[in-house]
């Protein structure tokens, strides 16, 4: 191999090395403009993510305020189904008390009806429907004062009951019958 093949291979390659250099010289320029357009970018979306995170922090305190609110409404909810389960109990208890009274008033009236006097008792019911037609059509002051016989305004048990009827029919009953009817 003489000189000039020589410096001309040499040339050759030190052409090539310099077409790699280049292209290498390139390649890291495009890739160090690709690291500060992706570094850019990064600092970009780490701003984003650093945003969203403070969003995401006030949300969430908004959102712990809201279930607070909410388990406080809750609570109450429940402590107003318990007061309006206290109610109905009473409610229901003073209707049962209010029944037991109605069919205790019935059978007082029962028993009064037994002591009175066929026409005496149809006196007292027609009063009993006057006094609630008035009271049907508001004209409750025509009626005032008027709370029944004078029986139906006392309890009594059967012995004062069976004296009172005695006493009321002693225009009917001579002497020796009132005497016979209060030894009995």
């Amino acid at each position: 191999m003489d000189q000039q093949s020589r410096d001309s291979w040499i040339k050759k390659e030190i052409n090539q090395l310099e077409g790699h250099i280049s292209a290498r010289e390139h390649n890291l320029k495009r890739e160090q403009e690709d690291t500060v357009r992706l570094r850019r970018e990064n600092s970009e979306r780490d701003n984003v993510i650093k945003q969203c995170r403070r969003e995401r922090e006030a949300h969430k305190s908004k959102w712990e305020e809201k279930n607070d609110a909410l388990l406080k409404m809750k609570r109450e909810k429940d402590e107003i189904a318990n007061q309006q389960n206290e109610h109905w109990r009473v409610q229901t208890k003073l209707q049962g008390d209010k029944s037991q009274l109605a069919d205790d008033m019935r059978n007082k009236e029962s028993k009064l009806q037994g002591t009175i006097g066929r026409s005496t008792l149809d006196g007292i019911n027609a009063l009993k429907r006057v006094r609630a037609r008035f009271e049907q059509q508001g004209k409750q002051r025509l009626v005032e004062g008027y709370l029944g016989s004078l029986i139906d305004c006392f309890e009594t048990d059967q012995v004062n009951t069976n004296a009172l009827a005695s006493l009321r029919a002693l225009s009917f009953v001579s002497r020796k019958q009132l005497i016979r009817i209060f030894e009995i």
